[in-house]
């Protein structure tokens, strides 16, 4: 009896057991066998006998097999008479309640993948010959140009050494001399200092001269006046100097 592999077992069987599995509902090619079907149209040929009558819905079409029940239900009924007027349409019924939805039938088990066929065995042909270069193509239209790149940041380099300094340039000749400038008003005079004050000596009885009365302490000398401010320096110019003499 056929079966599928078992997992992890029947090494060195496994195609053989899958291959005679499939061959019982399968054609060499893959197709399915002459067998009739639960879920798609077929038409069948040749007599078929069934050992259990089968089970078949009331008949719609002259063609349709019958049932038992429907036999029982016109058997010895004459012939049809002529189709009466149709009568006036009846007030519509109240709509029954909805069915219940039936159950959800089982997912059928999903069938064994195929064993992998082999690798064909051709070899590659062999490479073409090169093609020859093709011709330049015609140089496309200059691209506008681009915007200025921002400017660049400062470079941190260190400030170079000081060069030496340059040899000192030869002393220039003297320029002319200026005017002397407008002497300035002299300064006031400072106020007189106050006049001493000591007595003079009583005169001494006549015989020996006196001593000479000591002389008065000398009063304290004035402040000097301020200085007068510098007056402006002439802007004259200094006359030519005289030939040197032999």
């Amino acid at each position: 009896m056929a079966r599928l592999p078992q997992p992890g077992g029947d090494d060195g069987d496994w195609g053989n057991i899958l291959n005679d599995f499939l061959s019982v509902a399968h054609n060499p090619d893959g197709t399915l066998l002459d067998a009739v079907t639960r879920t798609t149209t077929q038409s069948i040929s040749g007599a078929k006998t069934f050992n259990v009558s089968p089970t078949v819905p009331t008949p719609t079409l002259s063609g349709d097999a019958t049932n038992k029940a429907y036999v029982d239900s016109t058997a010895g009924v004459g012939a049809s008479g002529p189709t009466g007027a149709t009568g006036a349409t009846g007030p519509t019924g109240i709509s029954g309640g909805q069915g219940s939805t039936g159950a959800t039938g089982s997912v059928g088990s999903t069938g064994v993948q195929g064993s992998t066929g082999a690798t064909g065995a051709g070899v590659t042909g062999a490479t073409g010959p090169t093609g020859g270069n093709g011709a330049t193509g015609s140089t496309g239209p200059t691209g506008t140009t681009g915007g200025q790149g921002s400017t660049g940041a400062t470079g941190a380099g260190v400030t170079g050494a000081t060069g030496p300094m340059g040899v000192t340039g030869g002393t220039g000749a003297t320029g002319a001399l200026g005017t002397t400038g407008a002497t300035g008003p002299a300064g006031n005079d400072g106020a007189t200092g106050a006049t001493g004050a000591g007595t003079t000596g009583a005169t001494g009885p006549a015989g020996t001269a006196g001593t000479n009365g000591a002389t008065g302490a000398t009063g304290p000398t004035g402040t000097t006046g301020g200085q007068g401010s510098t007056g402006a320096t002439g802007s004259g110019t200094t006359g030519a100097t005289g030939p040197t003499g032999g």
